[in-house]
């Protein structure tokens, strides 16, 4: 999670749930909610998850259905009892179905939903309108649910309000009403993310800030410097968190058109929680192998070794040629895929730099750069 500031952006989209002086003591509410919430989890975790090894994901990528099924479930029914509360004449509780809430979360997989709520009462969240103490509670068929938090009822404002705006991102990725985008939780819903509340408003690098704030200074710098030079030579970045519920921030980049999708990006720089790297779009790599040669050993070890893709299309859709590069090292072919597919695991890593890594990785790019019309 991240600081909160006193004042910042809110699309009109989202004052239609409350004014902006209770959105943010709603949002910091949120937030402190959250610490409660993540402290369970971490007590309780190693009860529930049942992370599957090897899973297919993308690059550094933390997956909360794959990883932690457990924080995934109860983030889904938490998310969508703020998609789906409507606030009571009060303004102290939200009251939505227990057909509508259950119906949503079967098709995301969570089958046990009144047991998730039945967690969220030790987080402090209270419900009426279910007997969560019966052996084996149940959502009552056309039962009507209704949410409390006696702690502070500003939260169940910051929860509606954080929940929408996953929707919203969602929404760019899915299509309306699918189960994804109702059900896809990242980094807006889960780390209180404030700046989406901005939408358009919110600006680029400050976001990549936010998200690059934990690595050494020599990261942050090169992925600024890195991002800049991109777009100086005509590129255009859009962002996106991967697939399947991952966490972190995925840099996309086009020449001369903002990419709407990971299979139009042909430049990506990847900040996970425990990763950051670049995927250089070394497609003239077997134009310059002397200066490849002079790479450092460990990155001409990543060359040689690192896995890219084992996917292969179907020649007749993706011909072979248009979807990989070759890199000359001393006569001998690497093959590398070009595309950010779950398995390609060939990313420059931008972390552990040294002097000479940082003049390295700058002048590879600078290098690929120079080849473009």
């Amino acid at each position: 999670m991240q600081d909160i500031p006193e004042d910042y952006a809110i699309n009109p989209i989202y004052k239609s749930i409350a004014d902006e002086k209770s959105i943010r003591s709603g949002v910091l509410a949120f937030r402190g909610f959250l610490s409660q919430f993540f402290d369970y989890i971490v007590a309780n975790a190693n009860l529930h998850d049942k992370p599957k090894p090897n899973a297919n994901r993308v690059w550094g990528g933390i997956n909360f259905t794959m990883d932690y099924p457990f924080l995934r479930d109860m983030s889904a029914v938490l998310m969508n009892i703020g998609i789906n509360g409507e606030f009571n004449t009060n303004g102290d509780a939200l009251v939505l179905s227990g057909d509508e809430l259950q119906g949503v979360l079967k098709k995301a997989k969570v089958s046990t939903a009144a047991v998730y709520l039945q967690y969220l009462t030790d987080c402090g969240i209270e419900f009426l309108g279910i007997d969560l103490d019966a052996e084996k509670p149940k959502i009552p068929k056309g039962s009507t649910l209704e949410v409390s938090y006696p702690d502070n009822t500003a939260m169940l404002i910051g929860l509606k309000i954080m929940a929408n705006a996953q929707l919203e991102i969602n929404k760019k990725r899915f299509k309306a009403g699918t189960w994804a985008c109702v059900n896809t939780i990242d980094n807006i819903f889960l780390r209180c993310d404030h700046s989406a509340l901005g939408g358009e408003q919110t600006e680029l690098i400050a976001l990549i800030n936010n998200f690059i704030k934990p690595f050494p200074t020599k990261t942050q710098e090169l992925v600024l410097k890195l991002h800049l030079r991109l777009l100086s030579s005509g590129f255009k970045c859009e962002t996106t968190t991967g697939r399947n519920s991952a966490i972190g921030l995925y840099l996309l980049y086009a020449y001369k058109k903002k990419p709407k999708f990971v299979m139009h990006a042909s430049w990506v720089i990847g900040i996970t929680p425990n990763n950051c790297g670049i995927m250089i779009d070394a497609k003239n790599a077997s134009k310059y192998p002397d200066i490849v040669e002079s790479f450092p050993s460990d990155l001409l070890a990543l060359i040689k070794t690192g896995t890219g893709c084992s996917h292969k299309p179907a020649p007749e859709h993706f011909p072979l040629e248009t979807t990989v590069y070759k890199f000359i090292i001393e006569g001998k072919e690497y093959v590398k895929c070009s595309s950010l597919c779950s398995n390609n695991e060939f990313w420059i890593p931008l972390t552990d730099l040294t002097n000479e890594k940082i003049l390295v990785i700058e002048d590879w790019v600078n290098k690929e750069l120079s080849y473009l019309n």
